[in-house]
């Protein structure tokens, strides 16, 4: 009896070569990753809270509402979201004085440092895709993706 295990031959996906989805769904698995080591773990942060303080950083005194049609994040869903990130001190909700209704949402001092750290974070960590893509590779994935999810 051999000691050595024999390596299996890698799995046929031919079936799959050729769907968007499965490629989309295998390169996320590697972007996941990147997220997590570089941003998750060190810095407590989820992928979707990320998008948040990236998304009220660049956009003050947005809705809950406009978020949600961003996004397309029930409403219930994102409200929790939200009292989460309030909850840490990260995000602060206001009245608006003409609708009473519209809560608009603002980064605190705290958020503000967190979503830059955080931007900065997930950059570096990313560098590690400059080994697989040139810079034109990346800007035309950015692009063919962005043109998808449209």
């Amino acid at each position: 009896m051999s000691s050595t295990r024999e390596k299996s031959p890698p799995l046929d996906q031919s079936r799959l070569a050729h769907t968007l989805g499965y490629a989309i769904a295998r390169a996320a698995v590697t972007t996941n990753q990147l997220f997590s080591q570089g941003v998750g773990e060190p810095l407590g942060v989820r992928p979707v809270e990320f998008t948040l303080l990236q998304l009220i950083f660049s956009n003050r005194n947005t809705t809950q509402k406009r978020l949600c049609d961003l996004l397309r994040v029930p409403a219930p869903q994102m409200t929790l979201i939200l009292d989460r990130l309030q909850e840490r001190g990260w995000v602060e909700r206001e009245r608006d004085a003409n609708d009473r209704r519209a809560l608009h949402l603002r980064l605190t001092a705290e958020g503000e440092r967190l979503a830059e750290e955080s931007l900065v974070a997930l950059q570096v960590a990313e560098q590690a895709l400059d080994r697989v893509l040139s810079s034109g590779e990346r800007l035309l994935l950015q692009e063919l993706l962005a043109k998808v999810a449209r």
